[in-house]
């Protein structure tokens, strides 16, 4: 495992992504799965998002089919296009600022 900066919708690997507002997530670009699992609370969250109304959101817990990865860098927030519906239309999500990358080995 080690921290990375920034990753790409090329890269191919997976990775423990952390945000400001303690929700951890699991990303998998390995194909064929690409999937993002949202894991709320999973961190103490930075006190100026106390506050987040997006604590609870449709489907926690569960890989979801990424689409397409806009921006995932450390000190900006995460933007990601998934299938949260399962129908074809999509959804955008965005992320507090992301606090750590970091690169999983063997599915860690």
């Amino acid at each position: 495992m080690f921290q990375v900066y920034e990753v790409t919708d090329l890269d191919m690997a997976t990775y423990r992504v952390t945000s400001a507002a303690g929700t951890a997530y699991f990303l998998d670009l390995t194909p064929p799965s690409r999937t993002l699992t949202r894991l709320p609370f999973e961190h103490d969250q930075h006190p100026a998002f106390d506050l987040d109304p997006a604590k609870a959101l449709r489907r926690d817990g569960e890989p979801l089919r990424l689409v397409f990865l806009d921006t995932l860098r450390v000190g900006e927030s995460a933007r990601f296009w998934l299938d949260v519906r399962e129908d074809g239309i999509l959804t955008w999500r965005e992320t507090t600022p992301i606090t750590s990358i970091t690169e999983l080995k063997n599915g860690s």
